[in-house]
């Protein structure tokens, strides 16, 4: 092939994206058949109603509302934010609880004070607190957890947030699940290398692409209330009713650098479980609470709770 026909494919190709894109409307019939396509293909982050999925750190809950009107049904869903409700609501707003709304009106459930570190223990103690069926402890087909990020700038915090995760997931996940971290590969997130995270439990299967139209509603939030946005032009069209298409577009671009890296148990894998530094945080805890009677108060209350269900702290 020449040169010439070359640049005439090219310009002709070019010239069939633009004319795609004067007709592409957030929430229309073309957008919507994108990213069917794209699922079907298996190129994007996807489930299907039958599996038991735990989303981790779901700030606003947008992600859990979205993801619950993708499967059609929210009755195998746990949505978890690591705040507490309260200030989840503060951080939130209104948002927040329209986004809670649309999960429990499709059958999910939502609970707080989750803790992607600690996952067993801490999603064991919200269970308990919420007096929800121990199924929402797990076992999980699959566990969520999208641009994770402490809150803090420190980028090795966020990293071991993230290894952390994939040490203590084989405690909830059920045979042949897995766990899927989505995060943008851009400084300092693309020097992670999540790849080598995977364990003796935990292998590394797959990389995926992040399309949020798959999950309507879906829109990321920082951690910290009015922190540097991840992507500036998805704060952009979050900040409009309805978004124009340049700004789609311009969010599309900017979504194209979000990889999601997947991890599976290995058939042995729960067996190889570390609690060690589980353990350490344990002890922190433990000195922290012999100088604040009211955290001591709250743990005694939790182990009582989790004793009528037959499990310990």
């Amino acid at each position: 092939m020449g040169r010439r026909e070359r640049v005439r494919q090219k310009t002709q190709k070019h010239k069939q994206i633009k004319k795609l894109a004067k007709k592409l409307k957030p929430g229309g019939a073309l957008a919507a058949a994108a990213a069917a396509a794209a699922v079907s293909r298996g190129k994007c982050l996807r489930f299907t109603p039958n599996e038991r999925i735990l989303v981790l750190g779901d700030g606003d809950l947008s992600f859990s509302a979205g993801l619950a009107e993708h499967v059609n049904n929210a009755e195998q869903v746990t949505a978890t934010t690591f705040d507490a409700a309260k200030t989840t609501e503060e951080k939130y707003g209104a948002a927040f609880l329209h986004n809670a709304q649309r999960v429990r009106e499709r059958g999910g459930s939502v609970l707080h004070g989750v803790d992607a570190r600690r996952l067993q223990r801490t999603l064991r103690a919200a269970v308990a607190r919420h007096q929800l069926p121990t199924k929402h402890a797990g076992p999980f087909d699959a566990v969520v957890f999208n641009f994770p990020h402490t809150g803090k700038q420190r980028s090795h915090l966020n990293k071991s947030l993230v290894a952390n995760l994939v040490e203590d997931v084989p405690n909830v996940l059920a045979t042949n699940g897995r766990v899927c971290v989505t995060i943008k590969l851009a400084p300092p997130y693309d020097r992670w290398d999540v790849p080598s995270m995977e364990t003796d439990a935990m292998a590394f299967v797959r990389r995926l692409d992040f399309d949020s139209s798959v999950f309507p509603g879906y829109r990321h939030v920082t951690t910290e209330k009015g922190a540097k946005p991840l992507m500036k032009n998805a704060q952009k069209a979050n900040n409009v009713a309805a978004p124009s298409t340049a700004a789609t577009l311009a969010l599309r671009k900017e979504e194209s650098k979000c990889k999601t890296f997947v991890f599976q148990l290995r058939t042995s894998g729960a067996a190889a479980a570390s609690a060690g530094g589980e353990e350490e945080m344990e002890r922190r805890e433990e000195q922290e609470e012999e100088q604040d009677p009211e955290k001591t108060r709250q743990r005694q209350d939790t182990q009582a709770a989790l004793a009528a269900l037959g499990w310990t702290l």
